[in-house]
């Protein structure tokens, strides 16, 4: 039958969705203002205001609604469940793949598990409270000072969380400190004046007391070329002495440098924290979970590669001074848990994330309320695209303001930076995931401008420091530029990333011009669900996908592309060296019982497979409208069934 043929494939829309994180808990210290919080919240799990699907196949239709509910993740059998029930995201990057789902589901009858507990709407209290700096940029969640005794956080925040300066392989001495083991040689190489320094690590930190006039902590000395230490990262907590507020201790930060050429320190190669990219003035909301009058802390980002003295490259940066504070410091306890010179890993997704979420969540709830607290940080983070990505430049996003973005990959440290999920290879100069995604975010807000301007919601003038990171830039779109600009982004997507010889989207082009194409089918794939490819192209990646098209030199080809069962896989040409650098060391370092990872079809970026891949494969094939598609989708879903119905007797088995 027809019907329930097409209705499977649309299911499978909603429930194919794969979540490949450990959830961690929503912050209970918010901002002061407006916090979204779940409408009619209910302790526990509502089934009766959840969604079940239902066909004409009974087995069907237990599968799927077993495979929904465990993406939904309202108990303990729920892919958001890690022994513990968290439940709830606080970082972008999953919020990337809830806003093809949750808009529209019932959160206050999830339960407040779900939520972790708290009473807010966490997916949209995550889009609030994301930062978005003074550039425009948007972090990938709000700050979040990483544990004391570790390096690095499971939460991408400004960035990434990887790679650190210890994936450094150009220096023989390090250009970060974490403080955590007193064993590590260098406690005794800081020096410091006007300070009386605790002994060894105080809570996993180098903490004292400032004790004169000018104090500062002097780093060891190293020899870096600037290029390989784009951001300085400074985490640093104030306790001042009773009576003064614990806010204004940070106005006296100081951070200056030394280089080959020139090894005294200078005011002319020194920052004050106005310099980071959310100076603590002008984001005081931001920093305010951890702050009170007796104690403030920061974990603030610099990013040293638009200073004239330090530069992308060529200036070899050789030391550190940190001045904690002035005159009126005396009595004030410092501690800095790290201080690190190292990459820069901001994402190229996080932008038109928040864009796309916020369109989606708000065109579900109508939150008028919602709006307004958003549309100031959505227009800030498309003149961040538009401008300092020059998408209104090159109708597509380009990496070059960002520092190692260049596409290049193998074994040269700082090169091919990541930029998204897909952490182990390089993205840009240009690449397919961020451009579809501003092509979504284009068209988004352009609706949402409508919107705003039919119901008249007062938004504020909004600016951002330009790229030259001296002037600054108003947002000036109205709904007709934005959708204009969306239509040519369209047309330079389906021009620039087409491989002819292979038939199918490229996932990059790195600086020199070269193609990367490793079939990678899950981009090619969402390319397609937002709407780009031309017919024929359409039809090259239908033919590629269903076998009848075998490229040639592919790994996989025909119905090995379905491997897997659950979803295509990712890609389908072996990829031996096209990795961000620390990968393609770590192989060459790996003992034999971790080389198996290193095999096609072993890890999920080269070979594998994940069910979210699968959602667009159904939205493409829905989308074609003719019968042999749809009946692919069908079959498809049916073979999703049985490889979950199979690996579901052996989990009982187990157990």
């Amino acid at each position: 039958m027809l019907f329930p043929r097409k209705c499977a494939g649309m299911l499978m829309q909603a429930v194919l969705i794969v979540i490949c994180s450990v959830m961690m808990q929503n912050s209970s210290s918010a901002e002061t203002g407006y916090m979204p919080e779940i409408r009619n919240a209910q302790n526990e799990p509502d089934l009766s205001h959840l969604p079940k699907f239902y066909t004409s196949d009974s087995s069907y239709d237990e599968f799927v609604n077993e495979y929904f509910m465990r993406h939904l993740s309202i108990d303990k059998s729920g892919v958001y469940n890690d022994g513990v029930m968290l439940g709830a995201v606080n970082h972008m990057w999953v919020v990337e793949w809830d806003w093809w789902m949750l808009p529209w589901i019932d959160r206050g009858a999830m339960g407040l598990a779900r939520q972790g507990g708290s009473p807010s709407d966490v997916p949209l209290s995550t889009l609030v409270t994301c930062a978005v700096d003074k550039y425009g940029y948007t972090w990938g969640a709000r700050p979040y000072p990483e544990a004391k005794n570790t390096m690095g956080s499971s939460i991408p925040t400004f960035g990434w969380p990887w790679p650190k300066y210890n994936w450094n392989r150009t220096v023989t001495q390090p250009t970060g400190w974490e403080f955590n083991d007193i064993n590590d040689g260098f406690r005794d190489k800081w020096t410091s004046h006007d300070m009386e320094l605790q002994p060894g690590y105080a809570d996993f930190s180098l903490a004292g007391r400032i004790t004169g006039s000018k104090p500062e902590l002097i780093s060891p000395k190293f020899d870096c070329d600037s290029f390989q230490i784009p951001i300085i990262e400074l985490d640093i907590t104030y306790k001042p002495k009773p009576g003064e507020d614990a806010s204004k201790c940070i106005d006296g930060l100081k951070i200056y440098w030394t280089t080959d050429a020139n090894p005294r320190f200078s005011e002319s190669r020194m920052v004050t924290a106005d310099y980071s990219v959310m100076p603590p003035k002008s984001f005081a909301a931001d920093y305010s979970p951890w702050m009170s009058s007796s104690e403030a802390r920061y974990a603030l980002y610099f990013p040293m590669y638009l200073h004239q003295e330090w530069d992308k490259g060529g200036h070899r940066i050789t030391r550190l001074k940190i001045v904690p504070g002035g005159d009126d410091s005396i009595g004030d306890d410092v501690s800095i848990n790290y201080v690190r010179a190292s990459y820069d890993v901001r994402m190229s997704t996080t932008n038109a994330t928040l864009i796309n979420a916020s369109y989606k969540f708000y065109m579900w709830n109508g939150d008028d309320q919602f709006l307004k607290e958003m549309m100031p940080r959505l227009r800030k983070s498309i003149i961040f695209m538009n401008e300092h990505l020059q998408g209104k430049k090159d109708k597509l996003l380009n990496f070059d303001w960002f520092v190692g973005h260049d596409g290049l990959g193998g074994d040269k440290p700082g090169h091919g930076l990541i930029g998204c999920y897909w952490d182990l290879l390089p993205v840009g100069r240009f690449d397919l995931e961020s451009s579809y995604n501003y092509y979504q975010a284009l068209k988004a807000m352009s609706e949402l401008e409508r919107v705003v301007e039919k119901k008249k919601i007062a938004v504020p003038d909004v600016k951002v420091i330009a790229p030259n990171n001296m002037s600054q830039i108003s947002y000036i779109e109205t709904p007709e530029s934005l959708k204009s600009l969306a239509s040519n982004v369209k047309s330079r997507i389906e021009r620039s990333f087409w491989n002819e010889k292979t038939g199918r989207f490229v996932r990059n082009i790195d600086i020199n011009g070269v193609k990367h194409d490793f079939g990678f089918l899950h981009h090619n794939l969402t390319a397609l669900a937002f709407g780009i490819g031309t017919e024929k192209q359409r039809t090259s990646i239908l033919s590629w996908l269903d076998g009848d098209r075998i490229v040639a030199g592919d790994t996989s080809t025909g119905k090995d592309i379905y491997h897997w069962r659950f979803a295509p896989r990712t890609t389908t040409l072996a990829n031996k060296d096209y990795f961000f650098w620390p990968w393609v060391i770590g192989g060459r370092e790996a003992t034999p019982d971790l080389m198996w990872t290193r095999e096609f079809g072993n890890q999920i970026q080269d070979g594998g497979a994940i069910p979210l891949t699968s959602l667009f494969d159904l939205m493409l094939r829905i989308s074609d409208g003719s019968q042999k598609q749809i009946d692919a989708a069908y079959t498809g879903t049916k073979e999703v069934q049985q490889w979950f119905t199979g690996r579901e007797i052996c989990r009982r088995r187990r157990l």
